[in-house]
């Protein structure tokens, strides 16, 4: 089944019955690149990976372009998940819950749609896509003022929606090295997606492309150690982890690692929220001229706890 999608445009660029070449390149090419990494994001967890693109990805990511007689319209059509996909979705081979009547077009205004609103804690979108997003803003700057994306709903692209962008990208945690212990819950053996399950039922999700596949099948169902590298959402939130090495977990590794990975910058906000101002009479002021002199040992230690 085709789908429709409408790119209404305007600005200095559109002019008569023409557009300006190199901005109609960049707006596509941000599309095909959206298109391409909302569909590995959303079928195998993250957006962009080393290496060459998965074969099958660009032409169940592609779109066509229709020919308008109006260049303020770029009409595009785009066939479904479904039929561009029919094997992963009748296998469930799936990273996340995604509609097979959608195209990758659908998925990527979802995931346009909620970083433009600010949505820090989303799930439709990661980092890489984020930068995508964020190429819109030299779009605009290119002789566009206005681009909208109509599909059965209007998802407007302006310049205050790609600030929120920005504040996302910008506020997004740096990915920081981990080692964690669970459970290896499930295993999806054709590209080595897994979730790990921690102490007090926090599941987690990961991708192992660097692991022998032999050392996964062994290990499925048994207690496992990741160390690898974990990824973060705007709101410091845990997105996913890559795994470098997947091993059997020790009782130790149980016991030091099963609590989930926090961003630094949440951490640093935990830390900053046991700090407490010290004033004339507290902290170390407190103490400044009240140390005992000839006291005894348990006279000391009674001045000590009166202060505490």
């Amino acid at each position: 089944m085709m789908r429709r999608h409408d790119i209404r445009i305007g600005g200095a660029a559109v002019r008569e019955k023409r557009i300006a070449g190199p901005v109609l390149a960049h707006l596509l090419g941000t599309l095909v690149e959206g298109t391409t990494r909302v569909l590995r994001y959303r079928l195998e967890g993250r957006s962009k990976a080393p290496g060459s693109l998965p074969a099958w990805l660009r032409p169940a990511a592609g779109f066509d372009v229709i020919p308008s007689l109006d260049p303020g319209v770029v009409q595009l059509e785009a066939r479904s998940l479904a039929d561009t996909l029919p094997d992963r979705f009748r296998q469930c081979e799936l990273f996340q819950a995604v509609d097979p009547e959608k195209s990758a077009l659908d998925l990527f205004e979802d995931g346009l749609e909620d970083a433009l609103r600010g949505n820090h804690d989303s799930d439709l979108f990661d980092e890489g896509l984020v930068q995508t997003f964020a190429e819109f803003r030299q779009v605009l700057g290119e002789g566009l003022d206005r681009i909208e994306i109509v599909n059965g709903r209007t998802v407007p692209v302006s310049a205050e929606g790609l600030k929120r962008v920005e504040e996302l990208r910008r506020s997004t945690p740096r990915p920081t090295h981990v080692r964690l212990a669970g459970r290896l819950d499930a295993i999806r053996y054709s590209d080595k997606m897994f979730t790990l399950l921690l102490e007090a039922g926090v599941e987690l999700r990961g991708v192992a492309a660097e692991v022998d596949e032999g050392s996964l099948k062994s290990l499925w169902g048994k207690p496992a150690l990741v160390v690898g590298t974990a990824h973060f959402r705007p709101s410091g939130a845990l997105a996913r982890v890559d795994a470098e090495r997947v091993e059997p977990a020790s009782e130790r590794d149980l016991a030091l690692w099963q609590a989930p990975p926090i961003s630094s910058a949440t951490a640093g906000q935990e830390l900053r929220g046991l700090r407490l101002p010290q004033g004339r009479r507290s902290g170390i002021n407190a103490l400044v001229g009240q140390w005992p002199g000839d006291e005894t040992e348990e006279e000391l230690v009674a001045a000590l706890e009166a202060l505490s």
